[in-house]
């Protein structure tokens, strides 16, 4: 077993579900899979907060979070905390029930899970995109899309910036250009060949994703956020599949 799958199995072996928080309720499921209703919710994963604490994390106004408040207490999502015996202003605190949650595909009432899976994954693709597209063709600056057939017969398609006709995606390699990429493609492996690159690519991210746990370079103002996206999967015959 190679280094990457023994971490891995150990991680596995680490890690369970069972004491995470079960929700069965599809409204209270809803806030948990819809960015824009968990945002609410997120200021008291872990922590205790009072309503004008978790408005300021979040974002928004002090009214508005006492109502969220009120509407996440009464779907089971979050608990209000007894006041602090101590001298001083009583101030009243709320906690998430948990922040490791179960949630069942029925309470999610989506269509089907490729439907769930393509709604969570669309706002990511949209921010990829402007990132990507900004990298690249940079502020206020024209843009056009190639399109051509490669050596394999298949038919690529790439943006580039109007003020370098001679460009290539290569160019974005350079130390001084912008740290993006993007590659899309449909290629051919071996069932080996194929675990090969599985395995390249979770070493990749435990390289310079998961070593960076514990440490909060946005906090200093030392780092930028950057969306990574990594997949592999065989593709199906959708013909096949619906016949």
């Amino acid at each position: 077993m190679s280094k990457v799958g023994r971490i891995m199995v150990e991680k596995k072996a680490s890690f369970s579900t069972r004491d995470w928080h079960r929700v069965t309720d599809p409204r209270a499921a809803q806030v948990l899979a819809h960015r824009d209703q968990l945002k609410y919710l997120r200021p008291f994963l872990g922590s205790a907060l009072s309503a004008s604490q978790a408005a300021r994390a979040a974002g928004v106004r002090l009214d508005t979070m006492l109502y969220q408040i009120e509407r996440l207490t009464d779907l089971g999502l979050l608990v209000d905390l007894p006041l602090s015996s101590g001298p001083g202003r009583k101030v009243k605190r709320y906690q998430a029930v948990g922040d490791r949650f179960i949630l069942p595909f029925t309470a999610l009432q989506a269509e089907t899970l490729l439907a769930l899976f393509m709604h969570h994954d669309s706002r990511r693709r949209e921010e990829f995109g402007r990132g990507l597209i900004q990298a690249v063709v940079g502020e206020g600056g024209g843009w056009h899309v190639r399109m051509y057939q490669q050596a394999n017969g298949s038919l690529n398609w790439e943006a580039a910036p109007d003020h370098d006709p001679d460009w290539r995606q290569e160019d974005l390699l350079k130390p001084g250009a912008p740290a993006a990429w993007y590659t899309n493609v449909t290629v051919s492996f071996t069932p080996l060949e194929a675990k090969a690159l599985q395995q390249d690519l979770v070493q990749l991210y435990m390289t310079h994703v998961m070593r960076r746990a514990g440490r909060s370079p946005l906090d200093s103002g030392q780092g930028t956020r950057y969306t990574l996206q990594l997949g592999l999967a065989p593709v199906q015959d959708v013909a096949a599949s619906e016949r």
